[in-house]
């Protein structure tokens, strides 16, 4: 519903989310859209997304749950880098 009327508003058509990333403080992040994971440690995540790779650098990463295309992470995220 929200992501309709965002694309009302901006007068666009197709899939303009085809990822999100919330973040609740810098602990706790939920990223929704991931295709898999590409290689993951304490302290970087890398992950595969419909239009590259995203990576996330921090420290006590850790992935609490994963599944359908969405991954709950805790830890200090220090920096997050997008690649094609």
């Amino acid at each position: 519903m929200f992501k309709d009327e965002i694309k009302r508003k901006l007068n666009v058509a197709g899939d303009i989310f085809p990822f999100t990333l919330n973040m609740l403080s810098r602990k706790k992040t939920v990223i929704c859209g991931i295709k898999r994971v590409v290689s993951t440690s304490d302290t970087h995540i890398k992950m595969r997304l419909d239009s590259g790779n995203m990576s996330i650098d921090g420290e006590n990463l850790h992935i609490l749950e994963i599944g359908g295309g969405d991954m709950f992470l805790e830890g200090q995220v220090d920096k997050i880098e997008f690649e094609k």
